[in-house]
C-alpha cells in the first residue's frame, strides 16, 4: 500500500513539474521511481519511466517528451487502477484517472 500512496503523490507531482517544464526535478522524480518499480513488481511501468528518464537525460524532442509522459502518466494510472480494483473493490473514492495504459 505504501508504494500505491508514494505513486499517487509522484503523479501529481509529475503532472505539476511537466506543466511547469521543470526538467531538473522530473529527472530527480523519474529515477526515484525508476528505483521503487525495481523493488515493486511493476514490470511495465519500469519499461515507461525508464524511457521517460532516458529521454529527460537526452534531451530530446519536446514532442517525444510529451508522449512518453502521456504514456508514463497512463501506466502511473493502471497501476492505480489496478491496485484498487484487486485491492480495494469497496472504496468509492478511488482516483480519476484520466489516461489508459497500453
Amino acid at each position: 500500500m505504501y508504494f500505491i500512496e508514494e505513486l499517487q503523490k509522484n503523479r501529481e507531482q509529475f503532472v505539476q513539474l511537466f506543466a511547469e517544464k521543470n526538467i531538473k526535478d522530473l529527472k530527480s522524480l523519474a529515477h526515484k521511481l525508476h528505483g521503487a518499480c525495481c523493488f515493486s513488481g511493476v514490470p511495465k511501468l519500469q519499461t515507461e519511466v525508464v524511457a521517460f528518464e532516458a529521454n529527460l537525460k537526452q534531451n530530446m524532442d519536446e514532442f517525444l517528451l510529451e508522449t512518453l509522459f502521456k504514456q508514463l502518466i497512463a501506466c502511473i494510472d493502471a497501476v492505480i487502477r489496478e491496485y484498487y480494483k484487486s485491492y480495494r473493490p469497496q472504496q468509492i473514492n478511488s482516483p480519476k484517472l484520466e489516461y489508459s495504459c497500453q
